[in-house]
């Protein structure tokens, strides 16, 4: 029997434990260089949130949706593909 598991990269593994996507979410944040909010929603909505910590400071913002995530300041955007 020909072994096929080359083909596929490897031996079959199980799932691997995936964050949830407000955890990918604030992960990819920080990556970016921003503080994410404390608490991050992913309901199809826009937030604003506060980049430096101040509280009249609201130039950052997020859209959450399980499979596509946005998020941005005025001073740079950022895609990012979360996995649920």
């Amino acid at each position: 029997m020909t072994d096929i598991t080359s083909i596929f990269g490897g031996a079959y593994e199980p799932n691997k434990y995936v964050e949830p996507p407000e955890v990918q979410l604030a992960d990819a944040m920080r990556a970016a260089g921003l503080d994410p909010p404390s608490n991050i929603r992913i309901d199809g909505q826009l937030h604003r949130f506060s980049t430096k910590g101040r509280k009249r400071d609201d130039s950052g913002w997020y859209v959450g949706v399980i499979k596509l995530t946005l998020f941005s300041t005025l001073k740079c955007s950022v895609n990012s593909h979360l996995t649920s």
